[in-house]
């Protein structure tokens, strides 16, 4: 039996409780690596200390305008392999929100 196959075969013994389990902390771990990532981002840019960044201020609040948003977006993209839209940081204003949707599509 392929490793592959070994582990198609072991997910048919989990819980269904254990699998949602599982695919929640994948993506809580996805969110705070982005989250993560924005913070440094911001930090370097902003030339300010990471301990000095909230997730719920908007990037408004930092002063980002936006040319700078624009580029941190398509930066983002890039590190996350993915084709974002540039004005998805207007619909998710802080880093928070924005992390939140790239790591499940969804608003909590």
């Amino acid at each position: 039996m392929s490793a592959v196959q070994y582990k198609i075969t072991d997910l048919n013994h989990w819980t269904e409780e254990a699998l949602t389990e599982f695919a929640l902390t994948e993506t809580q771990k996805a969110e705070s690596e982005i989250q993560d990532w924005l913070v440094s981002y911001l930090s370097e840019l902003l030339d300010i200390r990471a301990e000095q960044i909230e997730m719920h201020d908007s990037f408004a609040s930092y002063g980002l305008d936006s040319s700078a948003a624009v580029c941190m977006v398509s930066d983002l993209g890039n590190w996350l392999n993915r084709n974002l839209d540039a004005e998805l940081i207007y619909k998710h204003t802080t880093i928070e929100s924005l992390a939140r949707w790239l790591a499940t599509g969804a608003e909590r």
